[in-house]
Order: structure tokens, then sequence, then C-alpha cells
């Protein structure tokens, strides 16, 4: 730690001149540390305030207690105007808004029935489409298994080898047919049952994850002949059976396989889509048994039998029924029939949930005089803010402005005088922030070189030390400094001075990187600050940078321009872990290069 550092002085390094020679550094070096002077701060306006309420009484300034108006200007202008216009509209509409409420209220109710009929139907009707084409999708499947060749090859093979008594033959094929089942209902466990069938009808093999039985549980019509899918609904739980041929690559028939899937897959899509409706989805057998309900927390918690309108009423009908429930309450319902599967889809409703809108417009006369009290006020508040707001947004963008916000830029809402008032003020807010932009820039710029300058440094030094901090990287800092600059001024002139100073700065920003920070510390000493760097990696740097400036002009030679430099190095946390300490460690090792003959790199130890 260079805890024997010394602190820079700061008159020595001001904003401007480059002229300190190295007779005055080391006559600074012996003087005690001098405490920085205090900085001036420049305060810009353009830090946004808190957002501040802009209420009716507009006349009130920005905390001042003083008018925005002129003199003479009417005090109650803005609330006169807004009541005057509400007060003139709801006069004359209300008479008329009765007669339309009534008309309303019947048109809506006969509305509201037709939407619930064709919600309900709808639903129903999605519901179905959804159930055909979750089968339809077990069709394909098993169409796709049929068409294996493994399932055609094995079944030729053991057609062959019964025709020649070879059982070894028989048993191999069958064993890799059933192996074959067995990787399909390991990858899709929807299918429960699976079971290849000779051409003859005769049992090949099986897999059955429901039961340890050796015959199958399948429907005898199914494997025999039509229908090719059957829905069997007798079962505590539902299975959907689908038998497809087995056929050569010649035509030949060689069999047929049967897949048997639950539903449990369809009753998830089902539940999923319709939580957020309003209505309950039923899956009903042809009788109005319910094989599942959707809103039930599994596919086994089903309903009880409903109603008998339920069983005898609607799977004869395609439409919208008003019932009473398993429950007793009156709901509507919506059936659709899938025929080809004997079952249906049925999408019930409470008839309270469904009328509950209309209820609330039973008090026809109260209803319409307050919607059109609200309507008709709302028409008025929405006139009179129509003329009011242009102005009232002047006069909060004009308050904006006075706190110190030069981003608060009018709507510009109109073409007439009050339109080409707030462009006007537009354009000066824009020239006010263009202004600032170009104050700021100065306050943290170097004229000189185009870097930073020693007081944007310092803020730019606080954040890096905290973010070494928190991340646990080093970051380090190179003190750089011309060798015997005051001579160079006093044989060529400040001129020619100032000229190296600003190359001085394009050379160091076409060799460090893009996040490192350069800043003119003042006079002829340059600062870099260089994150997520080590010492070694500093130095190393560092000794690159003296090395090519002096190549750069002339140290080989014994020319009288020529000029070198010296570095010093320190790095945090290891020289300190503040900017003084920093600074200060780095700014000792540059003394120490200068003292031992300049031209050379020095790190803090």
């Amino acid at each position: 730690m260079a805890g024997t550092a010394i602190a820079v002085p700061p008159t020595g390094r001001g904003w401007t001149g480059n002229g300190k020679s190295d007779e005055q550094m080391d006559r600074n070096r012996d003087r005690a540390p001098e405490r920085s002077p205090p900085r001036t701060e420049l305060h810009l306006v353009g830090r946004r305030p808190a957002a501040r309420k802009v209420d009716d009484d507009w006349r009130s300034g920005p905390g001042d207690g003083q008018p925005l108006v002129p003199p003479g200007a009417s005090a109650g202008l803005w609330p006169g105007i807004r009541s005057r216009i509400v007060f003139l509209v709801v006069l004359s509409a209300v008479l008329p808004s009765l007669l339309v409420g009534g008309a309303s209220y019947l048109t809506a109710r006969d509305l509201l029935i037709e939407k619930i009929n064709s919600q309900l139907a709808s639903g129903a009707a999605s519901a179905a489409d959804h159930v055909r084409r979750s089968f339809e999708d077990r069709s394909s499947d098993t169409e796709v298994f049929a068409s294996a060749f493994i399932v055609a090859e094995n079944l030729q093979r053991r057609s062959w080898a019964l025709k020649s008594d070879d059982e070894a033959q028989v048993a191999q094929a069958t064993d890799r047919i059933g192996q074959y089942l067995a990787q399909i209902q390991e990858r899709y466990p929807l299918y429960r049952k699976i079971f290849i069938f000779g051409p003859a009808g005769e049992l090949v093999t099986g897999i059955d994850s429901m039961s340890d039985a050796v015959e199958p549980e399948i429907p005898a019509r199914l494997v025999a002949a039509e229908p090719t899918s059957l829905l069997d609904s007798s079962r505590a739980e539902p299975l959907l059976f689908v038998r497809r041929q087995v056929t050569s690559p010649g035509g030949e028939r060689l069999g047929a396989i049967v897949t048997a899937s639950g539903l449990e897959e369809l009753w998830r899509d089902l539940r999923a889509e319709t939580r957020t409706e309003s209505w309950r989805l039923r899956v009903v057998a042809a009788d109005g048994r319910p094989l599942f309900d959707a809103s039930m927390s599994s596919p086994s918690a089903i309903g009880r039998l409903a109603s008998d309108a339920t069983a005898r009423g609607l799977p004869r009908q395609t439409g919208v029924a008003e019932y009473r429930d398993e429950r007793g309450r009156p709901v509507l319902g919506a059936y659709r029939s899938l025929d080809s599967f004997q079952i249906g889809t049925l999408v019930e409703m409470d008839s309270e949930t469904a009328f509950e809108a209309g209820g609330r417009l039973r008090d026809l006369t109260l209803l319409i005089s307050l919607l059109a009290a609200g309507l008709v006020t709302a028409i008025g508040l929405g006139l009179a803010v129509s003329l009011t707001r242009p102005i009232q947004a002047l006069i909060v963008g004009a308050r904006a402005v006075s706190e110190g916000d030069l981003s608060h830029e009018v709507p510009v809402s109109s073409r007439d005088q009050i339109g080409y008032l707030t462009r006007v003020f537009n354009h000066m807010i824009r020239t006010l922030r263009d202004s600032r932009s170009r104050l700021e820039k100065i306050s943290r710029t170097d004229e000189l070189t185009g870097l930073f300058n020693r007081r944007h440094l310092a803020d730019v030094f606080r954040g890096e030390l905290s973010k070494a901090g928190k991340t646990g990287k080093p970051l380090s800092v190179l003190m750089i400094d011309f060798d015997r600059f005051k001579a160079f001024n006093d044989r060529f002139g400040h001129l020619e001075g100032d000229l190296l100073l600003r190359e001085a700065g394009t050379f160091l920003v076409d060799r460090t990187h893009p996040t490192d920070i350069l800043a003119r510390y003042g006079g002829e000493e340059f600062v870099a600050l260089l994150p997520a760097t080590s010492k070694r990696q500093a130095a190393q740097l560092a000794e690159r940078l003296r090395r090519e400036f002096a190549e750069a002009h002339g140290a080989g030679d014994e020319s009288s321009r020529r000029l070198t430099i010296s570095i010093g190095v320190a790095t945090a946390p290891e020289d300190g872990g503040t900017e003084e300490a920093l600074i200060g460690a780095a700014d000792a090792a540059l003394y120490r290069a200068k003292r031992e003959g300049r031209n050379q790199v020095q790190v803090a130890v």
C-alpha cells in the first residue's frame, strides 16, 4: 500500500495552462498535503422534480404563491366554462336519453338471450370438434403403428413359420412384435392396451397396462368387423378402441392391430380450454350418463347422473334448452352429438349467471336515468376538457419548465392560435434543452484535448471504485506526465505545447481500450482509469505507451524536439480503496519515475 504517497496538490494542476515545470512539481512534493478546495457545483436545469399534481386551482404558481396569469384575467375561467358546458348538455339530453334507455333495455335483453344461446351452442360445437380431432389423432397414430415395417415383416415371418411348423421362428417373430408394442406404450402411455391379431382373428401378442389377463378385454365386434373405432363407455374408465389392418407391401392382409387409449389427455385439454369460461363442459354418453366433467379435479371424479331432461331430451336434439341439473338448479344447456361414437358434448350455464346482466336491468326507470345522467355528463365533460385541455397542457408544461424539467413538450392538438402558441413553446423548450446539453458537455470535458476533465474524473472514479468493490475485480490508475515540458514550452512556444497536448490526448485514445476512462488531470498531466485491469497488466500497458510515445517523438535521436513521458501505476484494492489513496499512490510512483531519471514506468509499492 502506498501509505506515504503525497497528496495531489490542488492548485499545481489547474484547469488551464500547461507550463508547470518538473522543478515546481518537486517543490510541491516537499510541501505538506493540502486539502483539495471545495468543488464549485454547476447546477444545471434538467433534473426532473418529483411529480406534482396540477389541480383545477390553476391560478396558483409553482409553489411561490405568484399567479400564472396576468392581472385582470378571469379568476374562474376554466371551472366556469366546464360547468356551463356540462349543464347545457345534461339539460338538453335528459329527456331523449330516457326514451332511448327504455328501448335500449328491451333490445339489450333480446341481444343477451341471443348471445347466451350462441355462446352455449358455440361452446358445445367447439368441444365436440375438439373431441373429434382427439379421436382422429388416435386413429392416425394407430394407422402409423399398423404401417410399421417391423409389424408387417414379423407377421409375415410368423405366417411362414406356422406353415413350416418352425416354432422357434414363430416365437422370435412374436417376441419382436411384442418388443415394438412395449416401446409404443412406453413412449405413449395414454395407450392402455395394444394387441396384434392374425389374419384369422387369433391373438398374436399384446400388452395391457390395466390388466395381467392373457386374453384381451376388447369388444368382439371391433375385432371381427366394422366399426374400426369404438368408444367403450361401459367401463369405469372409458376407453377408445381403434382397429387398423396390417398388410404386406404387396397388399396381402396379414392381420390387425387394436389400440385402446384413455381419455386423460382429452380431459386435460378440455379442462384447460374451458377454465376461464363461465359455463361447464361435460362429455356424456348417448343415454345422458356423464363420462367425465371438465370442471372436476380429475377425469374419474365425474358428476352424478344428470336429470331426465338431460338424459332423454338433449341427446336427441342440437340446440339450447332450459332444465334443472342434478342439484335441482335451473340451468341452460346446449348439446352437440357425436353419433359415430355414441357420445355428445354438453355445455351448461346457471340460469342465474346467464341472466345476471338482465337482472341488473330490472329497475328500468332508475337504470335509464343513471345511464342518461352518466352518458351526458361524460359528453359534457369531454367537450369541456377538449376546449380547455390545450391551455391546461401549456400551464402544466410551463410549470414543469419552471421546476427544471426540459423534457416536457406539449402535444400540438390543433392548428388554431393555441396550436401556434404550443409550437412556439415547444421550440423554446428544445432550444433550452440544446443549450443545457452543450453546457453539460463543457462542464465535463477538457476544451483543449477533448478528454474528460478532473471534475468528471472524480465522479467516474467513485462509480468505478464501487463497481470494483462489488465485482471483486481490480481497478488500476495510470498517472502520465511529460518530461521537461516547461522547457519545451519555453523553447517552442505555448501554441506548440497546446498542439502537443492535443496529440497526446489522441495518442492515448488510440492505444487504450474503449472501456478505459481518460482525463486531463491538469497542466501536462493525464490520468487513465483502467477497470478490471491488474497491476501487471496496467504496468505492461504503461510501458507500451511510454515506449511508443518516445518512438513517435524522436527519443532515440539527438533532436531538440524529442519528448518522453513518465508514468506512475497504482491498483485498487492493494494500493488503496479510495480516489485520494489511489491518486496519491500513482502520483508517488510518478514522482519516483521522475527522480530516477524520467522516461520510465514505476508502480506503487
